[in-house]
C-alpha cells in the first residue's frame, strides 16, 4: 500500500470502519466452525460491565471477529490461548456471550460479582463451573525444561535514592486522592459529579504511576519533564482519537501537545553509565555472559533505546538488535539475531513479543560432561503488570520442540530468567516493584479460579482483594508510605479541620492509617 492509500485508511470514520467489518463478515459467508488463535488478544471487545455497549468499536480486533461470528453462525467456536486470563475473569466475557448469553450470566461471570456477598460469589462459581464443565477443555502441554529464575542484585545511589522519594511521594499523595474519590464514588454510584472527579484522579494516578514505573528503571534519565510538541498544529490525542487536554489554573481546558521523542543522545551525554545503577549491573553480568545470547525486555522502548546505546559504548565488538514498535524493519533484526554470533544481544519490548515472535535460537556451550545446548538467557529490567503477561513474554524464548524436546539427547535442558532489580539486601526501602510483585501474585491467584476449582472453596478468601483497583490502591499507600512527604504548616491545619465523610475512615485506606499509626 504506497502512503496515498495509507493516509487514506487512516481518516476514515469509525462508522466508515463499522461498514466496512460488516461487509467483509457478510461477504465470507456461512462456516460451521470457527478457529480463534490467541484468544486474550480479543478480551474486553465487549464489556460485561457497560450495559448500554454491548461491543466496544474502539478494539481493533474484537468487532471484526463479532460481526463475522455472528453472520456465519458457526455451530462451533473454538479459542485456543496459553494465557486465557490476563487480568481477571471478565476477560473472558467477550468470547463466552457468543454461546452464553443472558443477563444472569454477564452479571455473573464479571470480575466484580467475586467481591460482592455470598448470593453473588456463589452465582459466579457456578457460572465458573459450567464453563469448565461443558465448554472449557485443558490441553496437556508437553514435556519442557524446568525455569531457573535468578536476580542480578543492584541499589540505587545517593541522587537516584533523592529522585525515587520524590516521585515515590508525589504517588502516595496521588493515590490517596484517587482512592479517596473512588470510594465516594461507588456509595453513589449516580452522582456524576463524583464519577468525573473519579475519573480526574484516575487519569492522574496511572499517569504518575507510569512516570515512576520509568524513573524506577533509570532515575537520573527519566527524570525530566516530557518534551511536547505545540499543542495548536500537533495535539495529543488519546486511543479514540479526541484531543487531550488538562485543566488550567483558571479552570479552562488546555490543549496538551503530542509528546516528542526522548532525547536519547542527549541524555546519554548528560549521564554516564555509572550513575544508572541498573543499568551498571545489567552491563557487568553482560560482560560475563560471552559464550551465549541474551535477551533484555521492558515495557518501554526509550529505555531499551538508551541501553543500546551503552551496550555498544561498554562492547564495541559485540551485535545489539532492536524489536520493538519505533525500529523500522524489527522483523529483519530478530531473523539477524536467530543467525548472529553467541554473544549477541536482543532488546525488546513485550508489547512487540506479541503473537508470531520465536526466539527459538540456542547456542552450544561447552561444559566439562560435553555441549551443553542453551536457550536465550533473558533479562527483565521491570516487571509485568499480570502474569498472563509474564508467561507470554517467557514463551518467546521456550520453544520446546523447536529446542529438542521431547526425544532428543541434545536438547534444552532449562531456561534461565534474571530480574535486574534492587533487593533489601542492597537497598532497604520498598519500590514500585514490590507493589507489583504483589499485584501479579494476587492476579495469579484471583484470575485461575474460572479455569480450576480454588483450593479452600472461597475464590474471595484470603483478606483484602487486590484484584480490585481499590485493594490494589490501598496496598500501593501502605507499601510507599515510607516515601510520605512532610506537611507542611498550611497543609496540617487543614488536615486537622477536614471532616470524616461517613463510612470511609476520612478516605484513607485502613493500611495507610495503620502506617501512620492512626
Amino acid at each position: 500500500m504506497d502512503r496515498k492509500k495509507k493516509k487514506r485508511a487512516a481518516s476514515f470514520t469509525k462508522e466508515q470502519w463499522s461498514d466496512a467489518r460488516s461487509t467483509a463478515a457478510i461477504a465470507f459467508g456461512a462456516f460451521q466452525c470457527v478457529v480463534v488463535d490467541e484468544l486474550q488478544e480479543f478480551r474486553n471487545g465487549s464489556p460485561p460491565h457497560d450495559a448500554k455497549k454491548e461491543v466496544d468499536d474502539t478494539k481493533s480486533l474484537y468487532p471484526t471477529l463479532d460481526r463475522f461470528v455472528t453472520n456465519s453462525r458457526p455451530s462451533f467456536v473454538i479459542g485456543l490461548s496459553a494465557t486465557p486470563v490476563v487480568n481477571s475473569s471478565g476477560d473472558l466475557y467477550s468470547f463466552t456471550r457468543w454461546f452464553r448469553s443472558g443477563e444472569q450470566f454477564k452479571t455473573s461471570i464479571i470480575e466484580k460479582s467475586r467481591r460482592g456477598g455470598p448470593e453473588e460469589r456463589g452465582a459466579f462459581m457456578r457460572e465458573a463451573k459450567e464453563l469448565r464443565l461443558r465448554h472449557f477443555v485443558k490441553v496437556q502441554a508437553p514435556p519442557c525444561p524446568p525455569t531457573v529464575y535468578g536476580v542480578v542484585d543492584h541499589g540505587y545511589t545517593a541522587d537516584e535514592t533523592k529522585i525515587l522519594s520524590a516521585a515515590y511521594g508525589k504517588l502516595l499523595v496521588v493515590a490517596e486522592s484517587f482512592y479517596r474519590a473512588l470510594m465516594d464514588w461507588l456509595g453513589n454510584k449516580n452522582n456524576p459529579l463524583l464519577n468525573s472527579k473519579k475519573d480526574r484522579f484516575k487519569v492522574l494516578f496511572f499517569a504518575q504511576v507510569t512516570l515512576c514505573k520509568r524513573i524506577t528503571i533509570a532515575p537520573l534519565v527519566f527524570n525530566r519533564a516530557i518534551e511536547r510538541a505545540d499543542p495548536n498544529t500537533n495535539p495529543a490525542r488519546d486511543a479514540h482519537g479526541a484531543i487531550i487536554c488538562y485543566q488550567g489554573e483558571d479552570g479552562e481546558d488546555v490543549v496538551l501537545g503530542k509528546p516528542l521523542p526522548f532525547p536519547c543522545e542527549r541524555v546519554k551525554a548528560e549521564v554516564p553509565l555509572e550513575s544508572i545503577s541498573k543499568f551498571a549491573a545489567l552491563v557487568k553480568e553482560l560482560r560475563e555472559l560471552t559464550n551465549e545470547r541474551a535477551m533484555v525486555v521492558s515495557e518501554y522502548a526509550d529505555p531499551l533505546n538508551m541501553l543500546k546505546m551503552y551496550i555498544e559504548e561498554a562492547f564495541p565488538s559485540r551485535k545489539v538488535y532492536m524489536f520493538h514498535g519505533g525500529v523500522y524493519r524489527r522483523d529483519r533484526e530478530l531473523a539477524e539475531f536467530k543467525e548472529s554470533a553467541d554473544d549477541s544481544i536482543l532488546l525488546a519490548t513485550r508489547g512487540a513479543c506479541g503473537m508470531a515472535v520465536n526466539v527459538e535460537c540456542t547456542t552450544l556451550v561447552d561444559a566439562p560432561s560435553g555441549p551443553l545446548r542453551m536457550a536465550v538467557r533473558m533479562y527483565k529490567i521491570d516487571n509485568e503488570a499480570s502474569p498472563a503477561l509474564r508467561d507470554q513474554c517467557e514463551g518467546r524464548v521456550k520453544r520446546c520442540l523447536a529446542q529438542g524436546w521431547p526425544s532428543d539427547a541434545n536438547r534444552v535442558q532449562e531456561y534461565c530468567v534474571k530480574a535486574v532489580r534492587a533487593s533489601k539486601e542492597s537497598f532497604a526501602l520498598p519500590t514500585l516493584e514490590d507493589w507489583l510483585d504483589k499485584v501479579i501474585a494476587s492476579k495469579q491467584f484471583k484470575a485461575s479460579d474460572l479455569l480450576a476449582d480454588p483450593e479452600g472453596g472461597d475464590a474471595n478468601a484470603g483478606g483484602e482483594d487486590m484484584n480490585s483497583l481499590a485493594g490494589a490502591i490501598s496496598e500501593l499507600i501502605s507499601t510507599l508510605e515510607t516515601y510520605r512527604p512532610p506537611l507542611k504548616e498550611k497543609s496540617k491545619k487543614a488536615a486537622q479541620k477536614r471532616v470524616a465523610p461517613a463510612g470511609d475512615g476520612g478516605g484513607m485506606c485502613a493500611g495507610a492509617k495503620k502506617a501512620r499509626g492512626e
